[in-house]
């Protein structure tokens, strides 16, 4: 239920172009992959070919956040 609130903001302060929209970004995503495998590990046989998509996404976030971060220091902002 949070994740209609903070998803959003996210995503509005990276369109935006502000350093607390790419550390969102990451927290929801170092919270989200886990809380994912912990709540489907034991309802899905299969579960980590089905969260794969999320997992890829996550892994972009991540490794993209400290070159974002950069340029946005850059930029002054």
């Amino acid at each position: 239920m949070l994740l209609i609130v903070i998803d959003p903001a996210a995503a509005l302060l990276c369109a935006l172009v502000r350093r607390p929209g790419v550390w969102l970004a990451v927290a929801i995503m170092a919270l989200d992959v886990p809380a994912n495998w912990a709540g489907n590990f034991n309802a899905m046989p299969h579960f980590l070919v089905t969260f794969l998509p999320g997992e890829l996404f996550a892994a972009f976030v991540f490794v993209t956040a400290v070159p974002v971060l950069r340029g946005i220091a850059r930029e002054g902002r």
